[in-house]
């Protein structure tokens, strides 16, 4: 028996002995949900859905979507350095981050706006009043981009009395101090308004090795080692949220929330390190030309330590978008949402304006060692304006309906700014006072219509059928450019020969749903679904010249799903139990992939044929007193490509390991992964938990809280580089809290992670490296809050 099977038994022990006996009379609080744009309890609505409220947000201090996504299994939210900015998966499927041009499978819908960068991940998110997890395709109710599932977010409203609170905490492993502060309540009898606000700096929780060495390629530019990187993350937070509600009247009701936000660090790629290296090999290499240098100062291990050079001064100097060559990153969002709710009678309309804006920059080193050959600028500019009309009937006989519109448009602009790729010197151009290989700037404008119908049919008092559908109309005009292109790199695209790209698409994503309550407290449901994520125009580092690149091979298709689930849900033992647990099978067509070109050290997407996902999930929860609860989840997932014949090699991957050669060809060389798992995909997942609280004096109430979280092995990279395997592990969060009955006041010893399993979370191929030579992102190692609150 390994040590995390002894520690997941247990946990288990420990919760079977902990606490009085059950008392007969203790009932679970309702839990509502909007799965379906209308409040529904959780009982009653006919879909996989998980809910995350307050008190299990306020457990362990999470402020961010991956914390968030961390207290429910078979879901992964990772924040990345480039592309679209974020990994956000759920049942293993999800879509490449490295590639700016790609949307995110996962839709995060935030006050009813709807977000598809993965860039939402770099936003802290915090007063929330509840998290809903919505999995498989949500077509029909939640605009587009959205066939793996939608992570919906509410905040808090002003309530109806005064209220607020200030909270602060230190986070002992990173050095990170924080504090919050919100404050709501009526201004009068029609309106009322909250404010909150959040800041937070550290000082990083990775831990920077890298010392001087010489420069192979280009001698009069020595490599300085790290200089103002030691710590990474070294990152500060800014962001707050203004909420404003009027109800002049019992039919009318708006709401307007407003959340800006900014987020900088000391490094765009200092979440990221080498996590495997060659077999054999103590440290990683980068190669351009003839000549490989080896990293002395990088163990090719996931752990608290990086090896990540600065830029050398030569270079540094008037690197374009930057300040002298520091690394950095810098990203302002600001997200907005006007709901507005009318109620007729027998109609109720409503309407919500959103706004989303992002704008972020940063420069780091890709190549991820002492030898900075891979620097690169990053950026991304974005902006979206959607409107939603939405028209639900309320009638008093069988038959409802619920018919509405959707439109939405985007404007985007990604630029990089790189040096490698071509050789071993990036020549000087006299004609500009920098030293960079290529400057391609992109931009992407989307605009898309749809519109959405659903009738439900009352059968009987407990049998409901519900069935709909969503027709989505989608134009994207693209131009690539190089804003500069040095001459000697004769591969590149010249320099402002733009590349124009334009696709149309469109879309029918209809669905069904059978549901019984076939006794009070108890359902079942069986339903059809489909899914739709739009295509797009692969927005590459580096832009080629035809015939290398061009509008066909930089476009990919359309992304669909296609399957169904059955659920059963129940409130048992005087409604001390809650159950929850459902069937899926899902079949994914046109998946979009992103791989690394080795020979341009760029990524591009393509559609990676099919895949399918299937398994069985459960959640329960039992209140066993007033004090005393527990919960568990369990989740079995096949997560497989179902064909994909043409994926990409691997770097180093030779043919008895099933890399071939196209046609004959030495240069274009794939391998077979039908019927491999996907990433991010482990089969099994699950996580034991409780809290309890009770008096321990007249003015004092103690609470404890702990919960274990197991994930078997999983790929974290989808071509499979065999340092990519993530093997199984378990992780343990827990946390004491002393507070008076009131709840006016508590001081709190917050602990995540304590096992101190730093799993990766993602990898690619190392730019430059050799065989197995892989960057990854990795899970936040141990950490130790100590935190205070006061509420008024």
């Amino acid at each position: 028996m390994n040590h995390k099977t002894r520690l997941l038994g247990s946990v288990c022990l420990a919760l079977s002995v902990a606490g009085p006996a059950y008392a007969q009379n203790t009932a679970i609080e309702s839990v509502t949900t909007t799965a379906r744009k209308q409040e529904e309890t959780i009982l009653d609505v006919p879909v996989a859905v998980s809910v995350v409220d307050n008190t299990a947000i306020e457990r362990y201090g999470s402020t961010n979507l991956a914390q968030i996504g961390d207290l429910i299994p078979q879901v992964q939210i990772t924040r990345q350095s480039s592309g679209n900015g974020g990994t956000i998966a759920i049942r293993g499927i999800s879509s490449a981050a490295t590639d700016p041009g790609i949307e995110s499978a996962v839709s995060i819908n935030v006050d009813g706006v709807q977000v598809s960068r993965g860039y939402i991940a770099s936003a802290a998110f915090f007063d929330l009043e509840q998290v809903e997890v919505l999995k498989g395709p949500q077509a029909l109710f939640f605009g587009k981009n959205s066939p793996a599932g939608v992570i919906s977010l509410r905040s808090k409203g002003p309530g109806d009395e005064w209220e607020g609170f200030v909270k602060g905490g230190f986070e002992f492993r990173a050095d990170e101090r924080f504090i919050e502060a919100g404050i709501g309540g009526p201004i009068n009898d029609v309106l009322g308004i909250r404010l909150a606000v959040r800041a937070s700096k550290m000082d990083g929780w990775l831990h920077n090795t890298s010392g001087p060495i010489a420069n192979p390629w280009e001698p009069e530019f020595p490599f300085p080692g790290a200089t103002n990187n030691k710590r990474t993350p070294a990152a500060e937070t800014l962001v707050g949220r203004f909420t404003a509600v009027l109800t002049p009247n019992d039919r009318f009701k708006a709401t307007l929330k407003i959340l800006g936000s900014q987020y900088k660090d000391n490094e765009l790629t200092g979440g990221q390190q080498v996590v495997s290296c060659r077999e054999g090999a103590a440290h990683p290499t980068t190669t351009a030309g003839t000549i490989t240098a080896v990293d002395i100062y990088d163990d090719c291990k996931p752990d608290k330590y990086r090896s990540s050079g600065a830029l050398p001064a030569g270079i540094a100097q008037n690197y374009p978008l930057t300040k002298n060559g520091e690394y950095f990153t810098d990203t302002k969002t600001v997200l907005g949402s006007l709901d507005l709710e009318y109620d007729f009678g027998s109609f109720s309309i409503n309407s919500v304006t959103g706004y989303y804006h992002l704008d972020t920059s940063g420069l780091g080193n890709y190549a991820m060692t002492t030898q900075v050959h891979f620097p690169g600028v990053n950026g991304e500019k974005t902006t979206t304006w959607s409107e939603e009309l939405r028209l639900n009937s309320q009638f008093d006989g069988p038959v409802n309906f619920v018919i509405g519109g959707y439109y939405e448009n985007n404007e985007r602009e990604s630029f990089t700014v790189g040096r490698g790729g071509f050789g071993p010197r990036v020549p000087v151009d006299p004609n500009v006072d920098f030293i960079i290989g290529y400057w391609p700037n992109d931009l992407a404008k989307r605009e898309t219509w749809s519109g959405f119908g659903q009738i439900l049919w009352d059968i009987t008092d407990a049998l409901e059928l519900a069935g709909g559908v969503r027709y989505t109309r989608e134009t994207l005009n693209a131009v690539n450019v190089n804003i500069y292109a040095n001459p000697a790199f004769t591969a590149l695209r010249p320099t402002g020969d733009p590349l124009l790209i334009d696709l149309k698409e469109d879309n029918w994503s209809p669905e069904a749903t059978l549901s019984w309550r076939f006794t009070p407290g108890q359902s079942v449901y069986a339903a059809y679904r489909t899914g739709y994520k739009s295509g797009g125009v692969s927005q590459t580092a580096i832009l080629l010249r035809h015939p290398l690149n061009t509008a066909e091979s930089l476009s990919f298709a359309a992304e669909t799903a296609e399957g169904g689930e059955i659920g059963y849900k129940a409130l048992l033992l005087d409604g001390m139990l809650r159950l929850d647990m459902n069937a899926y099978y899902y079949e994914f067509k046109g998946l979009q992939r992103s791989s690394l070109d080795i020979a341009t050290t760029s990524f591009r997407t393509l559609n990676a044929a099919s895949a399918v996902s299937k398994g069985f999930e459960a959640e329960a929860f039992f209140q066993a007193t007033d004090d005393l609860n527990f919960r568990a989840s369990f989740t079995y997932n096949v997560a497989n490509f179902s064909d994909w014949s043409n994926a990409p090699c691997f770097n180093g991957q030779t043919a008895a390991e099933g890399c071939v050669g196209v046609g004959g060809s030495t240069t274009s060389r794939t391998q077979d992964l039908s019927g491999t798992p996907l990433a991010l995909a482990p089969r099994i997942a699950g996580s034991l938990g409780f809290s309890y609280d009770t008096p321990i004096a007249d003015w004092l109430n103690i609470g404890f809280t702990g919960d274990v979280k197991y994930v078997s092995a999983y790929w974290a990279q989808d071509i499979k580089a065999p340092g990519s395997r993530q093997k199984g592990y378990a992780k343990l969060n827990a946390s004491v809290r002393l507070h008076n009955p009131e709840d006016t006041w508590e001081l709190a010893l917050i602990g995540r992670n304590l096992t101190n399993e730093m799993a990766i979370l993602s990898a690619t191929d190392k730019p430059g490296g050799s065989r197995n030579d892989l960057l990854g992102t990795l899970e936040r190692g141990r950490e130790l809050v100590l935190q205070a609150q006061y509420r008024f």
